[in-house]
């Protein structure tokens, strides 16, 4: 590039580079390319929920879930029952005459 010495500025008539000033964003799309492009978007997802893959995964998780919930209401019951168990110790416990020593 070819500089005026005196200033170290480029000479009158050169060549110089413009930067957008949104570099590194994508240029605004108009109403129609933008409503296109989400109608695209959305298809794809359509698509990809009715696929069997995802069909195969949800009822998966359902009947994890279920699992789950079954787990949770055992452990819960065994819990009530071990409490009861401490409880009625506890009550026979203090039930009991204490002994003169």
């Amino acid at each position: 590039m070819a500089s005026d010495s005196r200033s170290g500025h480029p000479a009158p008539g050169t060549a110089r580079a413009v930067i957008a000033a949104g570099f590194g964003r994508p240029a605004r799309q108009s109403r129609a390319a933008a409503r296109n492009h989400r109608t695209v978007i959305l298809l794809i997802g359509l698509g990809f929920l009715r696929s069997r893959l995802v069909a195969e995964a949800a009822i998966a998780g359902a009947v994890g879930l279920v699992a789950l919930a079954g787990l949770a209401r055992e452990n819960q019951a065994r819990t009530r029952a071990r409490l009861g168990d401490w409880d009625r110790r506890q009550t026979l416990r203090h039930q009991r005459p204490v002994k003169a020593a």
